[in-house]
């Protein structure tokens, strides 16, 4: 991405992507009518009307430095900031679609243009505007491409540049939120890949490797693989329940973001679920529900995206990564309904419920992560239960912890990156339902409730003093939109901003 501090008399880019407001006239900086003097007279401006969504494309001189001006509807402002921030990030993602579409070689957003979508200065909200528009227009180029052959793609147009067009040096809270609107794309297109990827390569062997690639890229980021003889050595039986039905060897990755200085701290810990496949094991999903089910490991998609990201920005603070790895399948050695798998917290648990398959293999990682650090605080991401999905629908996802400020710091931060939590109780009385009468407790129980119970399970494998937030992703993590089903990469940017706040 370009910017240079430039008098707008030099600006030039193949178009320059203006955001604007409903029942007002189209208003734009001097700068922007400086560098395109053409714009006021343009008859398109009349056929404008800034809904939400709309866009349009001017066209002036053809030997203007500037000669396309593409209008982007934001619709009515009113409501908080967030409101107009979920309409930037999509209008942004839309400019960069058609500036593809149109096969520019660039585009660019005017810097006092963008500001000027700040109500009142005086608020600061200049920077968070900048990086939303940044990171709506990169994350918006993201197409699924690595498995398609080059023919296929031959006739694709290539991605177009974003430029920011700007008169003076960006100050350094800009230039944070440049740097992090960048930083969090990369982590978001990462996740989307792997998650999108299909399941006879994303396997748990090859997020292993894509965890080691990064840490060899970055100085302070370590990373250390634990296989089926070292998963069995601690005492991981609830996980390698889970993985006994595969032909592909359960993997527990483990990240340590380092940096000098801070490599004894307590660090957050982020643990992500890793299922690289479920069929439901013997407790077989059906065919429906099954198709998209490479999505199961868009908990651990998402703390690589996370760790992506910090391995960029750098920030001075300790952040480790779990990402217990395994596929559900009902090999001929698979776990039976009925069988009891012996945790490392020491618990028994009786499967009754193959498909509940996640809580097993993230209760071994969140005792693990206290075996090997006091975090100052954990969290637990997954895609854990279609429970969760009736509660709240496909775009929100649940946030669990009986510590009371972590769920309004989760659920902060998401309504500013454009991701929807809710919290959800954790309440004793949801445990009932997993009453075992062959093991300490079961590892699923009654329908109402599921994700509720599913969380209680949970928290039987933290200790009281760890602040800790189980947050279920399952609806927002892989959705249908436009007839597509994808992945989403959800959860990155909460997470990456909850860890920058140290």
């Amino acid at each position: 991405m370009q910017h240079a501090p430039l008098p707008p008399a030099s600006w030039k880019s193949a178009a320059a992507a203006v955001f604007l407001f409903a029942g007002t006239e189209p208003a734009f900086s001097p700068a922007l009518q400086k560098a395109a003097p053409w714009l006021k007279d343009s008859p398109g401006l009349a056929d404008f009307h800034a809904a939400k969504g709309e866009a349009l494309m001017l066209y002036g001189p053809k030997s203007s430095p500037m000669p396309r001006i593409l209008l982007l509807g934001l619709g009515q402002r009113k409501g908080p900031l967030e409101d107009t921030l979920y309409a930037l990030r999509d209008a942004a993602a839309k400019a960069s679609r058609l500036c593809r579409e149109a096969r520019l070689p660039n585009f660019a957003f005017s810097l006092p243009d963008l500001a000027a979508l700040d109500e009142d200065a005086a608020d600061g909200n200049a920077a968070i505007i900048l990086r939303e528009a940044v990171f709506g227009a990169l994350a918006g180029l993201y197409r699924q491409t690595q498995y398609k052959s080059a023919k296929a793609l031959a006739a694709d147009a290539a991605d177009p540049e974003l430029m920011l067009l700007c008169e003076e040096e960006l100050s350094p809270d800009l230039a944070a939120a440049l740097d992090e609107a960048q930083a969090g794309a990369e982590g978001v297109i990462w996740a989307k890949e792997l998650i999108n990827g299909p399941a006879n390569r994303i396997t748990p062997a090859y997020i292993a490797k894509e965890a080691e690639r990064l840490a060899d890229a970055s100085p302070d980021v370590s990373c250390r693989t634990l296989g089926p003889d070292e998963l069995r050595s601690e005492g991981m039986g609830a996980l390698l329940a889970v993985a006994k039905g595969s032909a592909n060897p359960p993997r527990l990755v483990v990240l340590d973001y380092a940096p000098l200085g801070h490599e004894n701290d307590d660090p957050l810990v982020l643990i992500g679920k890793g299922l690289t496949f479920d069929s439901g094991g013997l407790c077989l999903k059906p065919g429906k529900s099954m198709v998209t089910m490479k999505e199961d490991m868009s908990g651990a998609a998402a703390v690589l995206g996370v760790f992506k990201a910090v391995a960029r920005l750098r920030p001075q603070c300790r952040i480790a990564g779990l990402l217990p790895c395994v596929e559900n399948m009902p090999g001929p050695s698979a776990a039976r309904p009925g069988d009891v798998a012996a945790t490392l917290a020491g618990h028994t648990v009786e499967i009754t419920n193959t498909d509940a398959e996640g809580r097993l293999v993230l209760c071994d990682a969140l005792a693990y992560a206290q075996k090997i650090w006091h975090p100052r605080a954990m969290v637990d991401i997954a895609t854990l239960t279609g429970a969760c999905v009736v509660a709240l629908g496909q775009h929100t996802a649940g946030a669990f912890s009986r510590d009371p400020l972590l769920p309004e710091r989760i659920l902060d931060i998401g309504r500013t990156v454009g991701e929807r939590f809710w919290p959800l109780p954790l309440w004793d009385l949801y445990f009932e339902g997993l009453k075992s009468q062959t093991a300490d407790f079961a590892n699923s129980g009654p329908r109402e409730g599921g994700a509720c119970i599913a969380a209680a399970f949970l928290a039987r494998f933290v200790e009281p003093d760890i602040r800790w937030i189980h947050l279920d992703i399952a609806g927002p993590a892989f959705f249908t939109e436009e007839g597509k089903k994808e992945a989403s990469g959800f959860a990155v940017r909460t997470l990456l901003h909850f860890a920058l706040q140290k």
